[in-house]
This record gives C-alpha cells, sequence and structure tokens, in this order.
C-alpha cells in the first residue's frame, strides 16, 4: 500500500532542513565553477514539490534559483549561463504558484 504523503509539505522535517542545507552548500560552488569554464548549465530538478513548505521554508527549487541568482550576479564570466527546469507532476500548480517571482528559468 502507498505511503499517505498528503501532509508531506505542511512543515519541513529536520531530514529534508540537512538536505537543502547541503544542496545549496553544494550549488554555489559547482554552479561557480561551470561559469568559468564558459559552458552553460542545464539544472533540472525532477521532485520539486511545491517549491515552499507550507510553514513558508523554501524548498530546493527556491534554493536553486537563489543560488543561481547569487552566482549569476558575481560571475566575471560573459557567457555564463545557468537555464534550470522544475518538474513536479503531483504538485504542478503549487509548484508554478511559489515560482511566480523567477521568471528568468526554463
Amino acid at each position: 500500500m502507498p505511503k499517505d504523503n498528503r501532509n508531506f509539505f505542511e512543515k519541513k522535517k529536520d531530514w529534508s532542513e540537512i538536505k537543502d542545507t547541503l544542496l545549496g552548500a553544494y550549488l554555489k560552488p559547482y554552479f561557480q565553477k561551470i561559469l568559468m569554464t564558459r559552458h552553460p548549465v542545464f539544472y533540472v530538478d525532477c521532485f520539486s514539490g511545491k517549491g515552499r513548505f507550507d510553514d513558508g521554508k523554501p524548498g530546493s527549487p527556491i534554493i536553486a534559483l537563489n543560488v543561481r541568482k547569487e552566482c549569476m550576479a558575481s560571475t566575471k564570466s560573459e557567457k555564463a549561463s545557468i537555464d534550470m527546469c522544475f518538474i513536479d507532476l503531483n504538485y504542478a500548480p503549487e509548484l508554478e504558484m511559489n515560482l511566480t517571482n523567477y521568471r528568468d528559468f526554463s
């Protein structure tokens, strides 16, 4: 029988805080390194969820978008490019709503 996940996004759990801290800590130096190679980056999150938890805490899409914004603002690479795609079939309307302030991605 499948697990009941209806309450998954009510409150961000400790393990999710740790996962997202690791994601943010990894993405920043990774994006900075790749941008210096002048190669484009295409970041895909296939399990984006709602993008934000009901308690207001950011999910992985918002964390990735904020890291992208910071890296693009500080790069010296003239051909810098980080395109992003966020997918979650179960929460697509909520995801789209939570990412309305981030319209400059794929």
